[in-house]
């Protein structure tokens, strides 16, 4: 089915790791310990991706284009940082090398950043702290960023991950909209790295055979790859995926692997549906038994009665043994940007979601329903929604 690729991005980053929960919205940031109390800071930057390694947090603003701030102080103070010339940050993301250096030390830690520009889509990592950049990473030119809900950017389990979709532009005539130009997605890549600059890729969903079919008046079949998590404790890895079949359902699917690499299949079903379905990015990654196994949790969203002029979105938090919550009924006010973000600290997951006027984070243990914690204010801009959830070391005023 024709896939509204602004639509998609609203969905954004998360990574797992640290002590605390930082959130960032239109108030200001704000933190917590065990996801339930939550701390106002003195000093805050509208960050829409934040990510943290080492010392040093990373926020990345949509809602000003180009601006990436750095906080080397536990997130008290921030300072405005240069990536590139030219490119507009989209998502953050870091990752801690595993193994030693020559002298036994601990590798640095790996920031990235996506950014699309003239050049289109490429990522930049920074090994120390975020003083210098170089480009690590570029999109070919029949390849977009994430998957249906996601900026295609994760970092967990001593890698870096960058779900890349080969597309296929269409221009087809489609009773009763006559001619018109779509995007269809046909194979989801995945690429990763251990150390933060080379990457190697391969196919984990597909392949695809994207197009429109018009006997049947779906979509063929195709993919699109999400995000990454990783459970610390289970030293597991849990990967998204998209399908859109060919009898018109989209279908959120998930596999787990013990190592950064995937093998190309479908996997597990997280969630199916007739209605436009969109999530799977980010996904985050942690269990608390000694014997129990991986878990894993994401959120996404489903569109109700897509012809009404303004539809409903059900928007869910879901664990991959199967427990769904639906956190939140919205209208589609602003087209649809709304987004379910899922982080994990200490014990527990919390999920973010961001509508017109909403931003509420709710909380709960592995595989159990999540409940309502705390409620925001979204950062808007050009008829977008967003907020920022991720996990660091956080000084409290």
């Amino acid at each position: 089915m024709p896939v509204d690729l602004d639509f998609l991005k609203r969905i954004i980053n998360v990574q797992w790791g640290g002590k605390q929960f930082l959130y960032s919205d239109a108030e200001g940031m704000w933190t917590s310990t065990d996801g339930q109390d939550w701390t106002q800071l003195d000093n805050s930057v509208p960050a829409t991706s934040l990510a943290f390694v080492d010392g040093t947090w990373i926020a990345v603003s949509e809602a000003d284009y180009d601006q990436v701030w750095r906080s080397t102080d536990n997130a008290g103070t921030w300072e405005s940082i240069s990536i590139a010339s030219n490119m507009r940050a989209t998502c953050a993301a870091a990752m801690k090398p595993k193994g030693t250096d020559g002298e036994g030390k601990p590798l640095p830690g790996v920031l990235a950043v996506l950014g699309i520009g003239t050049f289109g889509y490429r990522v930049y990592t920074s090994n120390d702290g975020g003083d210098t950049w170089s480009q690590a990473f570029q999109f070919a030119n029949d390849q977009v960023e994430g998957l249906p809900g996601g900026h295609g950017l994760s970092g967990c389990g001593g890698a870096l991950f960058v779900a890349a979709q080969q597309i296929q532009h269409k221009a087809i005539s489609i009773p009763p909209f006559g001619d018109t130009h779509y995007i269809a997605y046909q194979n989801g890549m995945l690429y990763v790295s251990t150390d933060g600059m080379g990457f190697s890729g391969s196919m984990v969903w597909g392949p695809g055979d994207a197009g429109w079919d018009s006997v049947t008046g779906f979509w063929s079949m195709g993919y699109a790859t999400g995000g990454v998590g990783y459970d610390d404790r289970a030293q597991q890895f849990c990967l998204t995926g998209f399908k859109f079949d060919r009898d018109g359902n989209n279908k959120l699917m998930q596999k787990t692997s013990n190592d950064p690499n995937f093998s190309t299949g479908d996997g597990a079903e997280i969630a199916s549906d007739s209605q436009p379905l969109a999530g799977g990015f980010p996904i985050a990654g942690g269990s608390t038994e000694d014997d129990a196994p991986a878990e894993f949790a994401t959120g996404y969203t489903i569109e109700q009665n897509p012809d009404a002029a303004t539809p409903d979105f059900n928007i869910y938090a879901a664990f991959i043994s199967g427990e769904k919550t639906l956190l939140k009924t919205v209208p589609n006010d602003f087209a649809g940007y709304a987004f379910s973000n899922v982080n994990f600290n200490n014990g527990t997951f919390a999920a973010v979601i961001t509508a017109t006027n909403l931003s509420q984070i709710y909380i709960a243990s592995p595989s159990s329903s999540f409940s309502l914690a705390h409620s925001g204010t979204p950062i808007v801009w050009d008829k977008s929604v967003a907020a920022a959830l991720a996990v660091g070391s956080v000084s409290a005023p």
